[in-house]
């Protein structure tokens, strides 16, 4: 068989053009001129080579390429020396602490809540990533000609320096929010808002790049301590479990045609029309409304509905002005008056059935007996709730009376969703069931749209107390709540961790046990008088829909369809 035609190999020729070279150096050369023998099954005409550690000579085009190599590995040679020092002791600085950025940084305080960041990272730094990104490159990078890892530097960088760009730009940017945010003592409340695609890494000159960031308003935390508080009274009554079982019942019963005038406790279907000075703003059809004194929607109510609706047969139409709440995510209707429009096509009435042996199994109950007892806790753990919520509520009034800075709108919106999420956790951990939960949603969900503002300072204020009292969160004590919401919901921990982790709910539980760990601080201190508990409440009857429009996928509406699929 034919042999390839003999050449030199390139080893002595590179030996004589840099006969100074490091021992670095030297054993990139000797790696350069060395390749290992090709995997490729041999062309006709060629002996396949001996042993992997036999030299074997390159082709032409082989040759081609290691002597572009080569050069770019002579002209490193030459600084080897030079640099070596250096390098060695950048490498012990580095190991003791990782040199910050050389940053220029302007901050506008667009609201007490939220900074625009102008940042600029100079030509050194940038260079200094791209260095580090070779390094760590150098050990792996495949370059034809050369094993893995002993490719000359200058080559790689030649080679790699676009495919590390976007990692050098990523790297940069983190490093750079990072710096910024502890330099400045910024406390984020979200992640920053920026467009990392917009962002261009120069190849002269600095990198400037700019965001959006959320973060903690400062203020002085007021005097918590001492503040004066009543409590309700909570106890069950034999009128309530009678009330709550016809509740029941009625959710069992049908609904039928009834051709008199509607009464209080009849249902309509009604046309409902919103508009404001002659320009419609929202309308809907065939909307079947239960006559009680009070209609709620999710930024506003009609009081004394039942006034406006009994007496009504189908072709009647009914007016009233409506008051929109100040905090409605729709803008545009905040704190104004709208006229709605019920126009009656049917009224029906409610056929409600006896309580029967099928009914009670129904409920999990073997007898009636069983049934008020199961009813009795059911009102026991929503009077409790209650009777929370109203400590919390003048707690929070008490904290709020100084509290006058704003809160960013996108937040408002955005905490909406999580706020009600915490509402429902701690439902749950009092014992609460899916039903019941479900059934108080749309009314929390209103509550919240009114006063997620107050409770944005709220959190604020509870997490400066906490840092006062040095109050922190253990990871027993979380695993301990998910156990307990589990049990609730039938799921097991781990299963519930896991839907938390992937929903972001981890950290709802982490801001519900340190909150009541500051409730419980300040209820030890407070001086708490206990009073009966309300029991002329009105009676409102939700419907799961608001006046205005809320913001695309981040409206109650959207939340309450949410929670009731999780």
């Amino acid at each position: 068989m034919a042999r390839r035609k003999e050449r030199t190999p390139l080893k002595p020729e590179a030996e004589a053009a840099a006969p100074e070279t490091s021992a670095v150096s030297q054993e990139a050369l000797e790696n350069a001129a060395t390749v290992p023998p090709s995997e490729e099954s041999p062309k006709s005409g060629e002996t396949p080579s001996g042993s992997g550690d036999e030299p074997v000579l390159l082709s032409e085009e082989e040759a081609a390429r290691a002597i572009e190599a080569l050069a770019a590995l002579a002209e490193e040679a030459e600084q080897s020396d030079s640099t070596q020092a250096e390098e060695t002791s950048t490498v012990t600085e580095e190991e003791t602490a990782e040199e910050k950025l050389s940053l220029e940084v302007q901050i506008q305080e667009k609201n007490p809540c939220e900074r625009h960041i102008v940042v600029t990272i100079p030509r050194e730094d940038i260079e200094r990533y791209f260095q580090r990104e070779f390094d760590e490159l150098a050990e792996t990078a495949v370059v034809p000609g050369f094993r893995p890892g002993r490719a000359p530097r200058k080559l790689i960088e030649r080679r790699y320096r676009k495919e590390v760009a976007d990692s050098v730009k990523m790297a940069l940017i983190m490093d750079a929010i990072e710096q910024v945010t502890n330099d400045y003592n910024l406390s984020p409340i979200g992640e920053p808002e920026l467009d990392f695609d917009a962002v261009l890494l120069p190849d002269e000159g600095p990198l400037t790049f700019e965001y959006d960031l959320e973060v903690r308003p400062t203020f002085e935390l007021p005097d918590w301590r001492g503040i004066q508080l009543e409590a309700w009274k909570v106890e069950v009554t034999d009128e309530e479990i009678d009330r709550e079982i016809r509740h029941l019942l009625e959710a069992a019963g049908t609904l039928e045609p009834y051709d008199g005038p509607a009464e209080l406790g009849d249902y309509v279907v009604v046309d409902l029309k919103f508009t404001q000075a002659d320009r419609l703003i929202a309308e809907s059809s065939g909307e079947v409304i239960r006559i009680k004194k009070v209609l709620g929607f999710l930024d506003a109510e009609i009081p004394n509905f039942d006034e406006l609706m009994v007496g009504v047969r189908p072709g009647d139409v009914r007016q009233c002005m409506v008051h929109v709440s100040p905090n409605s995510p729709d803008l545009t209707l905040r704190d104004t008056d709208v006229l709605a429009t019920f126009t009656v096509r049917e009224v029906k009435r409610l056929r409600v059935p006896e309580l029967s042996p099928e009914l009670l199994a129904q409920w999990g109950v073997e007898n009636e007996a069983q049934l008020r007892e199961q009813v009795a806790n059911s009102i026991l753990s929503r009077k409790q709730f209650a009777s929370r919520r109203h400590l919390r509520r003048q707690i929070s009034q008490n904290l709020l009376k100084g509290a006058s800075w704003d809160v960013p709108q996108r937040v408002l919106i955005s905490q909406t969703r999580r706020e009600l999420r915490r509402v429902i956790f701690e439902m749950q951990a009092n014992g609460m069931g899916p039903g019941e939960i479900e059934r108080l949603i749309p009314q929390i969900a209103n509550d919240l749209v009114d006063q997620v503002a107050d409770s944005l300072r709220e959190h604020f204020i509870f997490e400066g107390i906490a840092e006062q009292l040095g109050l922190t969160v253990q990871d027993w004590e979380v695993s301990e709540a998910i156990r307990q919401m589990a049990s609730q919901r039938g799921i097991s921990p781990r299963r519930l961790r896991v839907q938390l982790e992937r929903q972001g709910g981890l950290d709802i539980v982490v801001n519900m046990i340190l909150e009541r760990k500051v409730l419980e601080a300040i209820l030890a201190e407070a001086h708490i008088v206990e009073v009966p508990m309300p029991t002329d409440l009105p009676e409102v009857e939700m419907l799961q829909r608001s006046v205005g429009t809320f913001p695309t996928e981040v409206g109650p509406e959207v939340i309450v369809e949410e929670l009731s699929q999780d």
